[in-house]
């Protein structure tokens, strides 16, 4: 008899100049070869209205550079991980998230 673990599809939630790291530090302990892990990082979109264009493509480029870091990391487990930036209103981003990749765990 051969036993098929369940795979989990990980919703891991970051906050631009967030904890990202213990974020991801939780994400490598539960999650395990075989699962998925869909990175939101979540600029708030109080940054973007009192900025002017040249700090806002400095904010933009900060975060792909935070964002490739953690994906990199997640994905020498051997855990497969997409991950995308976005702004506004991170819990409408969420549940649009949620229900476009089943997530079973967020973080």
């Amino acid at each position: 008899m051969v036993l098929i673990d369940k795979m989990e599809r990980i919703l891991a939630v970051c906050e631009f100049h967030g904890e990202c790291e213990k974020v991801i530090q939780k994400v490598l302990e539960i999650g395990s070869e075989g699962d998925f892990v869909y990175i939101l990082y979540f600029i708030p979109s109080k940054m973007h209205e009192t900025i002017d264009k040249k700090a806002h493509t400095m904010i933009k480029g900060e975060a792909k550079k935070v964002l490739q870091t953690c994906i990199e990391k997640i994905r020498k487990e051997k855990i497969s991980c997409k991950g995308k930036i976005k702004r506004g209103n991170a819990f409408s981003a969420m549940k649009k998230i949620v229900n476009k990749y089943k997530s079973t765990l967020i973080i």
